[in-house]
């Protein structure tokens, strides 16, 4: 089955997408604050498998008062997730994490000053040509087996690299110059 192109909206309005209704995106950027400036949200929430998240810029997601899993640009509990071509800046919680994300693909993302970068826990999972600047965590971070992670450029980050599992890492640009005396991989 092919991924799903799923509309999103601004934190407080509420839509529900099933999968296989193909709609098109709507909104060209996500500010993800909270009604009111308190509390927290996510800029976008996955939950079903095989989504498709493409050209978004999401900014601004919050965890006042909150703990995790609230503040991040994009937060997915399923399978096959697949983010292209997306803008995160200053995402409180971190930039993209997707937990259970067997056969994810994180594409040509930039992100900028979040609290992590990237972090895919799952099998399978492809990382290519990203750009992660000024994370306080690590720039991309994979727990799983048969990674790729290629052709990233990680700069000013906390630690650039955490590959936890096997699979590939090729091609990826670190220059350093934040907290890391690196390029720190681990």
């Amino acid at each position: 089955m092919p991924a799903l192109a799923v509309p999103v909206a601004p934190r407080g309005d509420v839509r529900h997408h099933e999968q296989g209704e193909g709609v098109a995106a709507l909104l060209q950027r996500v500010e993800a604050r909270p009604a009111g400036g308190a509390g927290a949200g996510n800029g976008i929430d996955v939950a079903s498998a095989d989504v498709l998240i493409s050209k978004f810029p999401v900014q601004n997601a919050l965890s006042v008062g909150a703990p995790p899993p609230f503040g991040y640009g994009v937060y997915s509990t399923a399978t096959g997730l697949t983010v292209k071509d997306c803008t995160i800046i200053n995402c409180r919680s971190g930039g993209i994490r997707a937990t259970s994300a067997t056969g994810a693909k994180i594409l040509g993302c930039k992100l900028l000053g979040t609290d992590g970068g990237i972090y895919v826990a799952g099998n399978g999972v492809t990382v290519t040509k990203c750009a992660v600047y000024v994370s306080e965590d690590d720039g991309i971070s994979i727990t799983g087996q048969n990674a790729l992670v290629q052709g990233n450029t990680m700069k000013k980050n906390r630690l650039d690299l955490a590959n936890d599992g096997t699979g590939t890492e090729t091609g990826n640009s670190f220059r350093t110059g934040g907290w890391a005396q690196g390029p720190e991989i681990d």
